[in-house]
């Protein structure tokens, strides 16, 4: 059963109020699967190093994945995008600089934004001191395999 909430037509999360520091969101809802849903890839406690930090899944559910990253200094993840998940970045430790499509935003600690299936993103480190990202992944398909490259500076592909 769906909520009544005020959702836009897009799939972009719809401010419901605010006040003062405080602001409640409501979020797209994963759409219907049109098939089966594939084995669960992650579960708590995998983790993952990268040339740019590492990955630690904190939990998991059919359709959400939380992760904490971590971003070493001077490093960023590839220019990116998702065909089956959008995903939730809140900045817990440090600034990150974010690229969604042509937008490019500067977060601090307490700070977050949303990055819609599709859209071409990446997180970046440009400070002297890890970054400490929370992920929280939405959708259908959650996986490794849903991460489709456009320009990394480790030399890896899609």
């Amino acid at each position: 059963m769906r909520a009544d909430y005020p959702v836009s037509g897009n799939g972009s999360p719809t401010l419901l109020c605010s006040s003062g520091q405080v602001s409640f969101w409501q979020l797209p809802l994963p759409e219907k699967p049109e098939r089966e849903l594939p084995p669960m890839t992650y579960k708590a406690g995998d983790t993952d190093t990268r040339p740019w930090g590492s990955w630690l899944v904190m939990d998991a559910m059919p359709r959400s994945v939380v992760k904490k990253l971590t971003i070493l200094p001077g490093n960023r993840l590839s220019l990116q995008r998702h065909r089956h998940r959008s995903e939730l970045w809140t900045v817990v430790d440090g600034s990150a600089y974010v690229q969604c499509d042509n937008q490019h935003f500067a977060l601090r600690a307490g700070e977050q934004i949303f990055l819609p299936k599709g859209c071409m993103h990446r997180l970046s480190n440009v400070s002297d001191a890890p970054v400490t990202v929370i992920e929280i992944q939405f959708g259908n398909i959650l996986s490794e395999e849903d991460i489709e490259r456009f320009n990394d500076d480790y030399g890896r592909d899609s």
